[in-house]
């Protein structure tokens, strides 16, 4: 039967998911701004800094899992993945500058597709950095980041993407290709 009472249970439960999908949203923000600021700051060589941000998204991250954990189906909000994916590239950035291994956290789910995405933008910020300091006396700081994207293209050509990753796919290979022509330039200008 359908009364008052069942159609309040209705309401009160989507209001509640609706609460708790904004706190998300706002939770899913503060991740990707840590993460972009953590990012900008190791662009300019401040790794402590960029650590520091990189801790504070991973602390709100620990906030989302509680989230996810009353409301299951949260999980899979495109602001949360985007989140994810850009935390993802901004632990890539620190973990491959500080030669340090790539953690992350085992409180909270990181899918595939978002561990993907970060690494494949990671490699846009290779680029950034070496147009910005592209000379003959970073050269070999250079080779080792077409090495990096290089490696990252070989493991992911093993197989076939489509939609948001298969355009990501090719932002690497493009990369990757701007990456060696600029160490070819500087290893001709060397000699």
């Amino acid at each position: 039967m359908l009364n008052k009472i069942t159609i309040r249970q209705f309401v009160t439960s989507y209001q509640k998911q609706s609460d708790l999908k904004h706190r998300l949203k706002t939770i899913a923000d503060s991740i990707r701004m840590n993460s972009k600021q953590a990012i900008v700051l190791m662009r300019q060589e401040e790794f402590e800094g960029g650590k520091k941000k990189l801790n504070q998204a991973e602390q709100e991250l620990k906030n989302a899992q509680t989230i996810v954990r009353k409301e299951p189906s949260l999980s899979e909000e495109g602001f949360y993945l985007d989140s994810l994916e850009e935390f993802v590239e901004a632990k890539a950035y620190h973990a491959f500058f500080t030669n340090i291994p790539l953690k992350l956290p085992t409180f909270i789910t990181i899918g595939a597709e978002q561990v993907i995405g970060g690494l494949c933008d990671f490699t846009g910020e290779l680029v950034r950095k070496t147009l910005r300091m592209a000379d003959t006396n970073h050269l070999k700081e250079i080779q080792s980041f077409v090495k990096i994207t290089e490696t990252i293209l070989t493991e992911l050509s093993r197989t076939s993407f489509s939609g948001k990753l298969r355009e990501k796919y090719d932002d690497v290979e493009r990369n990757f290709s701007k990456l060696e022509r600029v160490a070819y330039e500087l290893r001709m200008k060397d000699k």
